[in-house]
């Protein structure tokens, strides 16, 4: 259909962990090649489309039910169709309680 596409997808994750400190890594590449849409006013140009995403965490427990924590995300869209292209950072701190 209309919507159909063949994904190519990578990813790898990488962690260091001892009792107070957790770090986190990640990378995924994804690659989407379009059959049937085209690039917006260019009927002969299939669509494609590359989105790299790239993250970390960070987490340090203060005591057996306490951690606080950083995350960061940056994702990247990169297409032959401008109008999907984008690029978006996140950072989130915060802190946890288990209960």
């Amino acid at each position: 259909g209309y919507y159909d596409y063949d994904r190519f997808y990578f990813s790898e994750q990488i962690r260091w962990l001892n009792p107070k400190w957790l770090i986190e890594g990640s990378l995924r590449l994804s690659r989407y090649d379009y059959a049937l849409q085209t690039v917006e006013n260019v009927p002969d140009i299939s669509k494609e489309r590359l989105l790299w995403v790239a993250g970390g965490r960070i987490e340090y427990k203060l005591s057996k039910r306490w951690k606080l924590y950083g995350e960061f995300e940056s994702e990247l869209s990169d297409s032959n169709n401008v109008i999907e292209e984008y690029s978006v950072n996140t950072a989130r701190v915060g802190v946890d309680f288990e209960y």
